[in-house]
């Protein structure tokens, strides 16, 4: 992560970094983090367990130079979710002060907005149809709908009676897979039954986590826009991918969407992909319709 390299060890102290004792929720869940990292440490994610000198030598730093915690653990569905207060820490506050670009995710608005820009597009082309105009004449009533038209001439308006499918892919700790410079291993160092482990990747709770994971998932859609012109419409909320496409070939974009991620080394979570008429996804319930 190139921000954390922008002098932050010069000035840590004084940006009031320091460590702090871990949330009690932490300490609730004590066991079921020390097993997650135990886990991603198989990934290459977390090194560890160490003691306090043994961690300070594989940082390159002193023991004092450690910034710890503070920790929380939130009980989700069908997990317990490691949170790194960033933010108590001062880690995010310098973070933000030296970050020009902020992440943006999507509201409901934007959820639908795909759906009805279709529509858009579907009147302008029969309205194209009935006055006997050119394309590009038809879809004067919407900048949008022209610039995609520019854009992807391999894209086809959809017929009237096109229906539309949701496909949804959940990306397994798609945060930690952004690597962070070793030289800034020790400002989100943890301590867990007393045992210090040392975070290799970003970290949830950590400002920089979601901006940098946020471009390698909107490079991914990128690519899948390129390849693939007939899909409608896709946006990712944090881990979340969602596309829209058409029911008459929705079957083979589904796979080929799929494979291609698994191709890009996609962590997808398999027991979270849903191809459906209705989705659940973080913002809200999803119900294409005509």
């Amino acid at each position: 992560d190139p921000l954390w390299s922008r002098g932050l060890g010069d000035v840590y102290k004084r940006q009031g970094l320091e460590a702090h004792d871990n949330y009690p929720s932490a300490e609730l869940h004590s066991e079921d983090i020390e097993a997650t990292f135990e886990e991603e440490k198989a990934l290459g994610m977390v090194l560890g367990p160490f003691t306090w000198e043994e961690a300070a030598k594989v940082c390159g730093c002193t023991v004092e130079d450690l910034i710890t915690g503070p920790m929380a653990a939130i009980e989700e569905s069908d997990k317990i979710r490691t949170i790194y207060d960033g933010t108590k820490g001062g880690q995010n506050l310098w973070i933000r002060f030296n970050t020009a670009e902020r992440t943006t995710a999507p509201t409901v608005h934007d959820a639908m907005h795909g759906l009805h820009w279709l529509k858009e597009a579907r009147s302008s082309a029969l309205e194209s149809q009935n006055d006997e105009q050119d394309e590009c004449e038809a879809f004067d009533k919407g900048p949008s709908v022209r610039s995609q038209i520019k854009a992807n001439p391999f894209w086809q308006v959809p017929v009237e009676s096109e229906e539309w499918i949701i496909l949804k892919a959940d990306l397994a700790k798609a945060h930690r897979r952004i690597k962070i410079l070793k030289k800034d291993w020790k400002y989100q160092v943890a301590l867990i039954n007393g045992k210090v482990w040392i975070n290799k990747v970003g970290t949830y709770g950590i400002a920089s986590a979601q901006l940098y994971w946020g471009r390698l998932a909107s490079l991914k859609l990128r690519i899948l826009y390129f390849l693939f012109p007939s899909i409608d419409w896709q946006f990712i909320y944090v881990d979340d991918y969602a596309w829209l496409l058409r029911g008459s070939l929705h079957k083979p974009l589904a796979c080929a969407i799929i494979m291609t991620l698994v191709a890009l080394g996609a962590p997808l979570s398999w027991k979270k992909t849903v191809l459906s008429c209705i989705n659940l996804s973080l913002i809200h319930i999803s119900e294409p319709t005509r």
